[in-house]
């Protein structure tokens, strides 16, 4: 399993709930529109694919890897919710 960071901009109401709906289920939101998720190889293609047929020509999704050396060092400072994340 490798970690990623997800975040995407899109416009329409409709799809950005598809995409929301879609990620809460894989991972954790850490803000509206970034999630941290891990994936398998397969898991990830689908993610690609599925988000590419999802969005419009003026939508993103932006896909980072997240090693464990960058991801221990990761920080989270916000007052609305308190995000656990496991290292």
């Amino acid at each position: 399993m490798q970690r990623y960071i997800v975040s995407y901009d899109i416009s329409k109401d409709k799809i950005r709930g598809r995409a929301y709906r879609k990620l809460k289920k894989m991972g954790i939101s850490i803000q509206k529109s970034v999630f941290y998720v891990e994936l398998n190889y397969s898991e990830l293609v689908r993610l690609q694919k599925d988000m590419m047929d999802l969005i419009e020509v003026t939508d993103s999704v932006f896909i980072v890897p997240c090693c464990d050396r960058c991801f221990a060092q990761a920080t989270y400072i916000g007052k609305q919710k308190e995000v656990v994340m496991v290292a």
